[in-house]
Formats: structure tokens, sequence, C-alpha cells
């Protein structure tokens, strides 16, 4: 069970959980998130090159982050550009089979929303919590409270 009431971080379990609540096109973004410990915006501003699978391997490169401002969304760099992020193996075959699905171009973002537009922070977040409330989960977790998962 999802305790929200509990400071500190989330336990593995409770991330599982809550993935097991999310659509299909939620459920790796936050995973990458928690296992990853990365931030909303970085997740949602991947494409197809920044994924390096090879025989070490599977390697994300994070660039970019998606912003939100008064002009709309868009992307600026990251708060760590260039960072080089080994992928958990157990991640590794739900990114190839989600590229299958992904358009071919290289600079093609790997999260979309519904209607085939790039995901805003703030749209994913609200997405998020509207997911975990329908499926009974009281009071949801702060999406970026899944970056500080204990991992032991």
């Amino acid at each position: 069970m999802i305790d929200s009431s509990r400071r500190g971080n989330l336990r593995v379990q409770e991330v599982v959980e809550i993935a097991n609540h999310l659509s299909e096109g939620m459920r790796l973004p936050v995973l990458l998130i928690a296992c990853c410990q990365l931030r909303v915006g970085e997740v949602l501003a991947l494409s197809r090159e920044d994924i390096i699978d090879g025989a070490a391997g599977m390697t994300l490169c994070v660039r970019w982050r998606v912003v939100v401002d008064t002009s709309g969304t868009g992307f600026e760099p990251s708060k760590h550009p260039s960072a080089e992020i080994q992928l958990p193996e157990v991640l590794v075959e739900q990114i190839r089979e989600h590229l299958a699905g992904c358009e071919p171009e290289p600079d093609s973002l790997l999260f979309l929303n519904s209607t085939g537009e790039p995901w805003s922070t703030v749209e994913f977040s609200r997405s998020f919590r509207a997911a975990l409330s329908a499926a009974g989960v009281p009071v949801p977790p702060p999406l970026h409270r899944l970056r500080h998962v204990l991992l032991g």
C-alpha cells in the first residue's frame, strides 16, 4: 500500500504500485524518474538519439529538459547537461519495446501525450495525480518525490 503521508523517500515497492496504476503511456516515464533519479522535464525531453544501446548496456544521455514559461512549453539544456546514465537492466527491454513504437527520426521525442504532442511538465504532473486519484490513492505523492526512491 502507498503511504503518501509517510515522510521521507518512497520505497521501491511503492513506486511499482504507483506505476501499476498508470496508463502505459505514463508508466515508463515514471519508472525512469524513479530508477534513474531524473527530473520530470528531463524524461519528457528524451529523444531517440538520447538512447545508446551498446554491448556494455543501455545508456541515457540527458541533454535537455522541458520547461513551461509565459510563451508556452519549450526546451532548454538540462541542469546537468551531458549526463550519461546507465539504465537499470530491468528497464532495458521496456525501452527497446517502447522505441519500436516511436517515430524513427533521431530527434523524435520518446514520450508524447494522448494527442501525440509533447507533454508539458504541468500536464504530465496533473495527469499523474489524476490517474492515482482515480485508482483510489487518497493523497498521491508529488511526482518529483519519485526521484528519491530508496533502492535498498
